[in-house]
């Protein structure tokens, strides 16, 4: 009951934060109707705290309530494709390079492995925002009855004590984190009879994320990197 509390205050505290943004904008409106400036920043950031609602409420429903998945095979490099199309605004600074084959079929829950992929790669751009040359690199290799995929970026990167906590609730490292999103990550991961590592040489270093899947259907025993 205690960890459902803190839960609870966590969310609470979240939603918070863009609604006080929210209500700022809305009173000011009446006033400010014909400031082209104010109207288009509230256009931009109202939907985006909008959003960041949305995605808080998503991530606390998939934790309380998780959906038992539902595995199918399905083809890697057209779900990671279809999940970076969905974040093509946010990466259009970042050189961001997808290296899987097209042989390499999963059996997972292809709703999961969409959010999983778009919580990973979210994690990347806050990562590398204010770096030099930013890049991310997502390929794969198979091993076995799996593949495993790589999400690596040269961003800013964890120290030892901080990569040990990555995937509990409420760690972040954020000024605006909640700390969920990685937990819920990993639970969809292990739901789906996966496995998920992270991995960092130390802060300024950058960061690699793993996670290990089951392969659907026939996939050829090679290493696909960059």
């Amino acid at each position: 009951m205690q960890f459902m509390d803190k839960l609870i205050s966590s969310i609470a505290h979240e939603i918070r934060n863009p609604l006080t943004s929210i209500r700022i904008y809305t009173r000011q409106m009446k006033d400010k109707v014909e400031n082209r400036e104010f109207m288009l920043a509230a256009s931009e950031d109202i939907p985006a705290e909008i959003d960041r609602i949305d995605s808080l409420i998503k991530e606390f429903v998939e934790y309380t309530s998780p959906r038992k998945p539902i595995r199918e095979i399905i083809n890697l490099n057209e779900e990671i494709q279809n999940s970076i199309k969905l974040v093509k605004m946010q990466i259009k600074d970042i050189d961001v390079e997808v290296n899987i084959d097209s042989s390499y079929y999963a059996k997972f829950d292809v709703n999961h492995l969409k959010q999983i992929i778009f919580n990973i790669i979210l994690n990347s751009i806050d990562a590398v925002k204010n770096i030099e040359n930013p890049l991310i690199k997502i390929y794969a290799k198979s091993e076995g009855k799996n593949v495993i995929i790589y999400f690596e970026d040269n961003g800013y990167g964890m120290n030892e004590s901080n990569i040990e906590k990555i995937f509990n609730p409420f760690f972040t490292t954020k000024d605006n984190g909640n700390g969920i999103g990685m937990f819920v990550v990993r639970q969809m991961v292990e739901d789906n009879g996966g496995s998920i590592t992270a991995h960092s040489e130390g802060e300024l270093k950058g960061m690699c994320i793993t996670v290990t899947v089951e392969k659907g259907g026939k996939v050829e025993e090679q290493i696909v990197n960059s």
